[in-house]
């Protein structure tokens, strides 16, 4: 009876250690490895293949890194007689040229007696770098230099292929204050670049009371005028005191066109 035992606990034994390798065998087998990512495989006898993606993309600039084909005629390499062709827009051209935008299809051919595999891939060089912008950090201008401030000044656009535009999108204007403007440059492609511009206009005519009111014009090619109801106006220098009281409106013109006023009540 013990004999009976002792042989069913063996075979107990043997059936687990049997169960334990299966479950190590497979999880734990060896990867295979990697096939290529495509193959040609019409021909029976030769077979062509290459380990890249089907569709490559190359910045703008970049370095192209041919990839090497790989051919069989059945165990044998014959990767020596494959023969690799580029063409753009359907013509052939002698190399896949990165400095200019452009898609290029690259042939890969092998020929072996009458049977020839092929394969194809497509080159995709493009730009997708955002042009540079850039600007002082903070600009001041007065009231008068407002009026014709172009918000471009001082802006400096660049990129890595081709021209670059430029649009903006601003409220400014003579009130003194502090004024955001939107400016985007926009390269051949699409590629763009949004930053904002700070500008704060100060403002350019200076009133100064102590008894009496002095008024201090911009200086230029420029004549003043002051008013006390804004009807009657009368000439002055660029800079001039006044006792007066009320709500001055102090002028400028240029050649005799109305530029700017600012106001001070006097009490």
């Amino acid at each position: 009876m013990n004999n009976k035992y002792k042989l069913i606990g063996f075979i107990t034994v043997v059936v687990i250690l049997v169960l334990i390798i299966c479950f190590s065998l497979l999880f734990f087998k060896k990867p295979q490895e990697e096939k290529s990512l495509f193959e040609n495989t019409a021909s029976d006898d030769v077979r062509l293949l290459v380990n890249c993606d089907l569709v490559s993309y190359i910045e703008i600039g970049g370095k192209f890194n041919d990839v090497k084909a790989i051919s069989y005629k059945g165990d044998n390499d014959i990767s020596d007689k494959v023969v690799v062709s580029y063409y753009k827009d359907g013509q052939q051209v002698s190399k896949v040229d990165t400095d200019i935008p452009s898609e290029y299809v690259v042939r890969y051919e092998v020929r072996d007696g009458d049977n020839l595999s092929s394969l194809e891939r497509l080159v995709i060089v493009s730009d997708n770098i955002k042009p540079e912008l850039t600007f002082p950090i903070k600009t001041k201008i007065n009231s008068l230099d407002a009026l014709y401030f172009d918000v471009t000044d001082s802006v400096k656009v660049s990129d890595n292929f081709g021209d670059v535009s430029l649009d903006s999108i601003s409220s400014l204007s003579s009130i003194p204050g502090t004024y955001k403007v939107k400016l985007t440059a926009y390269d051949l492609f699409g590629n763009k670049r949004s930053r904002n511009r700070i500008i704060e206009v100060s403002d350019v005519i200076n009133f100064k009371y102590d008894k009496d009111l002095e008024i201090i014009f911009p200086k230029g090619n420029y004549t003043y005028k002051y008013s006390l109801d804004g009807i009657t106006w009368n000439d002055c220098d660029q800079k001039i005191k006044l006792d007066i009281k009320g709500n001055v409106i102090a002028a400028v013109f240029e050649n005799g066109v109305y530029l700017y006023s600012q106001s001070y009540f006097v009490k």
